[in-house]
């Protein structure tokens, strides 16, 4: 029997994946037939998921140092 050929993506993975579809999603988006309150209020919510990201890269940061991803291309810093 043959294998199906299945392939395993971490979740972190698959949600970067996602995040990046969004972000095609968003840019393609007509936002200037929004009014004005739905634009402001997408605004303050885009920037509130730029925080949350930003959080993330700083957790997957620490977390690549602790498991010294840098260390096999000889990073110093």
């Amino acid at each position: 029997m043959s294998g199906i050929g299945t392939t395993f993506e971490h979740p972190a993975a698959e949600a970067v994946a996602g995040m990046a579809a969004c972000l095609d999603a968003l840019a393609a988006a007509n936002v200037w037939s929004m009014p004005a309150g739905e634009l402001a209020s997408l605004l303050v919510d885009v920037e509130v998921v730029a925080r949350r990201l930003d959080a993330a890269r700083v957790s997957l940061a620490a977390q690549a140092e602790t498991a010294r991803v840098a260390e096999p291309e000889g990073a110093t810093s």
